[in-house]
């Protein structure tokens, strides 16, 4: 299994987990896109790929972020964030 991020704080609830670890590759195809084509299209219209995975984690879509390229999404009344970005990699923070 992938590794969290060192960063992550407390172990998050396993569907968290799964949507995180599930979402990855397809951040990073995202996020290579939106590097491309940022001046071009519009930053939420990048969530509607998400919703498979997102259904199979049992978590809601909240929105995406563009600075730091991101998805955040709630699961048990709080809310997360999965962000790539080439300085930092991947990062997964409890955001509400």
């Amino acid at each position: 299994m992938k590794a969290l991020p060192k960063n992550v704080g407390p172990r998050p609830p396993k569907n968290v987990i799964g949507f995180y670890l599930g979402s990855r590759q397809l951040l990073t195809a995202l996020y290579g896109r939106w590097l491309d084509e940022r001046g071009h299209e519009n930053i939420d219209d990048y969530l509607s790929p998400f919703q498979s995975i997102a259904e199979k984690h049992a978590v809601a879509l909240v929105r995406m972020n563009s600075r730091p390229f991101g998805v955040e999404y709630s699961y048990g009344g709080k809310t997360w964030r999965t962000t790539v970005s080439q300085s930092s990699g991947y990062q997964l923070r409890r955001v509400g």
